[in-house]
């Protein structure tokens, strides 16, 4: 299989763009530093191999699109010259969830981690908000930003958003991304859309 042909299975592939030219540019990559390998070992002979390479590409491409329907994906940041200049994970709603919100001195926002033993979460030591809004009934916005980060234990985390004065009544909190830190590492924006609807209302005394 040559690279031709290679390009129009990978085309018929239903999976993100930028996972897709990821796992192509890695395995290019890969196969240029085995040929290098190769060429130090024959130095009297040329030896390629097109048609492991592309089935390795396709390989990869066909795991991935089946994991791509389920969970998130790295994608490259670029700069305006065109160089990799850090790394984001996309699509993870389905990785972090949001077990609940309660109202006590502001709000409490309990996640988990679906697969904590995985990457990108399982490198991550602290995490954070990094924005989200909260709308009211009416469908007004009384607060957005992000948060502090906050340490992460038992495959999860509890995340603060200082409130004070909430009137009472029912609210949503939409995040559209979160934060993981890693040692040694820059911090990790984690993309996603999320969704978790709370009520503010006091219990009243019964006489």
């Amino acid at each position: 299989m040559d690279f031709k042909e290679l390009k129009e299975s990978a085309a018929k592939i239903v999976m993100p763009e930028e996972m897709k030219e990821r796992i192509i540019r890695n395995c290019r990559k890969r196969a240029c530093a085995d040929h290098e390998v190769i060429m130090k070992k024959k130095h009297n002979s040329f030896i390629k191999k097109p048609a492991a390479i592309a089935a390795c590409i396709l390989s990869l491409l066909f795991t991935a699109s089946i994991a791509a329907g389920q969970f998130g994906f790295f994608k490259d940041i670029f700069s305006s010259s065109g160089a990799v200049i850090g790394t984001e994970y996309k699509n993870a709603e389905n990785e972090i969830r949001i077990a609940n919100v309660a109202c006590e001195n502001g709000l409490s926002v309990k996640i988990s981690f679906a697969r904590p033993s995985a990457l990108p979460f399982m490198s991550l030591t602290s995490i954070r908000i990094h924005e989200f809004e909260i709308k009211d009934a009416s469908g007004n916005a009384v607060m957005k930003g992000c948060t502090d980060f906050f340490g992460i234990s038992n495959e999860g985390a509890e995340i603060r958003i200082p409130f004070e004065n909430m009137p009472e009544g029912e609210y949503i909190l939409t995040i559209n991304a979160f934060e993981g830190r890693k040692k040694a590492d820059q911090p990790l924006v984690i993309g996603g859309n999320w969704a978790y609807e709370f009520s503010n209302e006091k219990e009243k005394d019964v006489m």
